[in-house]
């Protein structure tokens, strides 16, 4: 039935209503932007259990990502835009969980025309294509880490991560990162595919850590593993 939707924004409106709702979510008196994250180690973390909120956009995955050419960061971006878009309206609120850290993201998105929908009329392959976008959008954001190449095969992973500027020789000092999506299911769904994918990296042999990430869509819920070593 009708979801409430508000009219088909004009291109290019996705950042400013994003910058509206973070004005609007500091009005409500929400926590505000905590400091630079701390590394550790090869990750960065959030200190503090405070809720914040922060701002994750998917129209740069291929400036931020090494590994991604902009063909297939518009795609991510297509199809993450066509997944939201079945059940919200832009701009709306993503909970991330990293390991039981816990963040607000405003995020927006371009409506997606009926070409677009046309084009991602798979539902298996848009789910998977726009967990992939909006994945590497928040390992980047919340983590300081990016794509920097497509992980093969057999390897329990999508992608293999690195820290944002560093120089990758080889993948010897590189992250795996292994991507989920679900539409439509609850959090305990989300929970229970964070769990497989987690065992899916253990189970892979390979000499290199890993992180696991789940992006459910209706839910507006993304889980990303502690550091899960090889």
């Amino acid at each position: 039935g009708p979801r409430g939707r508000v009219e088909p924004r004009g291109v290019g409106r996705d950042e400013e209503d994003v910058k509206a709702y973070l004005a609007a979510g500091q009005a409500r008196s929400l926590a505000p932007l905590p400091p630079p994250p701390e590394r550790r180690g090869s990750f960065h973390c959030f200190r503090g259990q405070k809720m914040s909120i922060d701002e994750l956009t998917l129209s740069e995955l291929a400036e931020h990502h090494p590994g991604l050419t902009r063909p297939i960061a518009t795609c991510f971006a297509e199809a993450a835009s066509v997944c939201f878009d079945r059940h919200h309206s832009p701009p709306c609120e993503l909970s991330l969980d990293h390991a039981g850290e816990k963040t607000l993201m405003a995020l927006g998105w371009k409506v997606p025309s009926g070409k677009i929908r046309n084009a991602w009329a798979n539902d298996i392959d848009t789910t998977e294509s726009g967990a992939c976008g909006v994945c590497l959008a928040v390992v980047h954001r919340a983590i300081g880490l990016v794509a920097v190449r497509r992980a093969e095969t057999r390897k329990g992973a999508d992608y293999y991560l690195a820290p944002i500027g560093a120089n990758v020789d080889d993948l010897e000092n590189c992250i795996r990162l292994e991507v989920s999506g679900v539409d439509r299911g609850d959090a305990t769904v989300i929970t229970r595919r964070l769990a497989a994918k987690v065992k899916q990296t253990r189970d892979a042999k390979t000499n290199l850590p890993a992180l696991a990430v789940v992006c459910g869509f209706k839910e507006r819920l993304v889980l990303l593993s502690a550091p899960i070593p090889p």
